[in-house]
């Protein structure tokens, strides 16, 4: 049987997917494979992608007997192009970036009713401090939390 975070995960791409350029977004995400789990490699070369990775899933006893706090942490990375020159606007490229995924993954904050919530934090940078000066890079880390009993596993 699949783990509860396979199913997470898929919710999880599913959600950035929904950054494709168009409405209120810049971005397009929604190709496939440009959201992937995994971190990047050298061979990673598309202008646009986003890696997530799971970084911690850990439990806390809950409210009653044989119930569990489950919580899963997954770090993000998004890159995207630029043509901003100065580290100053591509900070704010990466402010508008980090922006849209906010509103991606908090558009349903239970994941299609697979958990209870999610806590999204983000770092949008320069792509120039990093060593690639056209590009922008947002990193992040998504907190989610279920409840599960006893012998359902992760």
């Amino acid at each position: 049987m699949a783990s509860h975070v396979r199913t997470i995960m898929g919710k999880v791409i599913l959600a950035f997917q929904a950054i494709n350029g168009a409405g209120s977004y810049s971005y397009d995400f929604s190709t496939t494979g440009r959201v992937q789990i995994g971190m990047p490699t050298e061979a990673d070369g598309h202008d646009i992608m986003m890696w997530l990775d799971i970084a911690d899933i850990s439990s806390e006893h809950g409210p009653e007997l044989g119930s569990f706090k489950r919580t899963l942490t997954i770090d993000v990375m998004a890159r995207a192009k630029t043509n901003s020159r100065s580290e100053a606007e591509q900070v704010l490229d990466a402010s508008d970036l980090a922006n849209e995924m906010v509103q991606a993954i908090e558009a349903d904050r239970g994941l299609g009713g697979n958990v209870n919530d999610l806590i999204y934090r983000t770092t949008p940078l320069s792509g120039s401090a990093l060593g690639f000066p056209d590009r922008l890079v947002v990193l992040g880390e998504i907190v989610i939390t279920w409840w599960a009993n006893s012998g359902v596993g992760i």
